[in-house]
């Protein structure tokens, strides 16, 4: 589908259906529908596959210049094989005249050879460096740089793809990615400050033709969209059709979502099984697996010591990291200090016979469970994981399995 075919364009009578499409992506874009239409007749004449590619740019971008190169500066860079390759002339007309060659109709230095800024160019442009080439072409019914079409695509490929299979809806997406990251074209459209709009939107040092085109067109766009504003108003705007970021065939989609649903399944599966294992392993009636008696004493002591002793400090000037500073890592290094001491202190107070062993609540998670003559008298979480903190219970005679409820 074209603007044309649709009444999108310069097609005679009123289309309510083309003006609420062209409302909709009005209001995304945050501009006048009415200044909308006129950027679309001076950029394309309302062509959604226009294509024009700027050596000049390509060329600046090859050879590492700065933004204001001038024409003579690129080419003064540029050697005969790449002349051969991505031609280039600019239109800067005192370097026309220095080289024999009439002036074009702006002096500037984009080419203004149709041969250096077709899409047969483009091609020859995208076989040496896809990403530049796509990046110095403006695209679509509004012209838009490349940058913005590489932006919503994962690569030049998949760009140039997506704009030849739907050039209208990647045309307008692009617009309205412009306009969004343009806040100064986006205030001036809404004022219709076409030297302004012009400045912005097209780049040009002197905008008095492109002023004046806007102008002629907005002429046009303007009584036309007064006569039907109130229908087209009444029947709401269209919203704009989306594009697809990393576009991908209908069977690679269904091998990948079925991949996701196999992994996730084989996941779910295993994560069954090992907590219907820790809670079968805790149930079972087993020799303490930790030791008991003057051992566990004698451990527990040790531990205490080296819970004791002043712990490394991370905190740093100016050291950040990804979720934390240093200074609270160091808060953290503490309070598992300060739990480590509370637990083994409590355990070494129920004497010299603790006997211990490992369990797991109904939630897998892990404690170290101390008894003193086979009744249980306090279970530790020593560790924080995702879910829980550190935690302590005084069993007071009751058995672990009984004090979780399992």
């Amino acid at each position: 589908m074209s603007y044309a075919m649709s009444g999108l364009g310069q097609s005679a009578g009123p289309d309510l259906t083309a003006w609420r499409r062209d409302l909709g992506l009005a209001n995304e874009a945050q501009i006048p529908v009415t200044a909308l239409r006129s950027i679309r007749s001076v950029e394309s004449g309302a062509n959604p596959a226009a294509i024009r590619f700027e050596p000049h740019l390509y060329w600046r971008m090859r050879k590492g210049l700065p933004t204001g190169a001038t024409g003579a500066q690129i080419r003064a860079a540029m050697t005969p094989a790449d002349m051969a390759a991505v031609p280039y002339t600019p239109g800067n007309t005192s370097w026309r005249s220095a080289n024999g060659l009439e002036p074009c109709r702006i002096d500037r230095s984009a080419s203004c050879a149709g041969s250096e800024t077709n899409r047969a160019a483009f091609e020859r442009a995208f076989r040496l460096a896809p990403e530049e080439a796509v990046k110095a072409t403006s695209w679509g019914s509004y012209q838009v740089l490349g940058s913005h079409l590489l932006g919503l695509y994962s690569s030049p490929s998949a760009a140039v793809r997506a704009f030849d299979a739907e050039p209208m809806v990647v045309g307008e997406r692009l617009l309205a990615a412009w306009m969004r990251a343009n806040p100064r074209a986006q205030a001036a459209a809404r004022a219709m400050d076409w030297a302004e709009l012009a400045h912005r939107y097209n780049g040009c040092s002197d905008c008095s033709t492109y002023v004046t085109r806007l102008r002629e067109a907005y002429g046009r766009w303007g009584p036309e969209w007064e006569s039907v504003r109130s229908a087209v108003e009444a029947a709401g705007a269209l919203a704009v059709a989306t594009v697809t970021r990393n576009p991908m065939t209908s069977a690679a989609l269904g091998v990948v979502v079925l991949g996701a649903g196999a992994a996730f399944a084989w996941w779910a599966y295993t994560k069954r099984k090992s907590v219907k294992r820790n809670r079968r392993s805790s149930r079972r009636t087993r020799p303490n697996t930790r030791g008991r008696g003057a051992s566990v004493h004698a451990r527990l002591t040790k531990e205490l010591a080296k819970a004791e002793s002043p712990p490394k400090r991370h905190g740093r000037p100016g050291i950040h990291y990804a979720w934390f500073n240093a200074a609270n890592l160091d808060r953290a290094i503490e309070e598992k200090r300060r739990f480590a001491q509370q637990w083994r202190r409590a355990a070494l107070a129920l004497g010299p016979n603790v006997e211990e062993r490992t369990a797991h609540n109904k939630n897998a998670v892990a404690f170290r469970v101390f008894s003193v003559d086979g009744v249980d008298r306090l279970a530790v979480a020593p560790t924080k994981g995702s879910n829980y903190s550190y935690r302590m219970v005084k069993l007071d005679g009751q058995s672990f399995d009984q004090y979780f409820k399992r």
